[in-house]
């Protein structure tokens, strides 16, 4: 599993390639304008997610949520056991909190899995069922 402060320094990498005057950004400082929480998961921020999709063009994919998503147990769950970035978009866009219509990840592989399961909440509860039995 890709640690975050390995994903900072990839990101960092990728920014000086690019160009982007962010690249002279110290690595907390970058940490804390990706992440949402720079001490959690892998939740990306909006900076986070703009960096992600305009300064590296990091391809994403986008699945719709089955019902409208607020400060619940599955948000915890996601924090805790999501190992790629990921992006909640709100109603609202540029907020942070509120009902969540979209996730944004930045995995094939969780894709692909979201895509067969057939929900982002149905993978959830699976990948925290099989964490909790190894």
């Amino acid at each position: 599993m890709v640690t975050k402060e390995q994903y900072i320094i990839a990101f960092k990498q990728g920014l000086e390639e690019a160009g982007s005057e962010k690249a002279s950004s110290e690595l907390d400082e970058l940490s804390e304008m990706i992440w949402l929480n720079p001490r959690g998961g892998l939740r990306l921020s909006n900076s986070g997610f703009s960096i992600l999709k305009n300064h590296l063009e990091i391809t994403s994919t986008e699945f719709v949520l089955q019902k409208d998503w607020s400060q619940n147990k599955i948000l915890l769950m996601l924090e805790r056991h999501m190992d790629s970035p990921f992006y909640l978009h709100t109603a609202k866009p540029n907020s942070v909190g509120g009902v969540y219509k979209s996730m944004s990840v930045f995995s094939g592989k969780v894709a692909m899995s979201i895509g067969l399961i057939g929900s982002v909440e149905q993978y959830i509860k699976n990948l925290v069922h099989i964490k909790k039995s190894h």
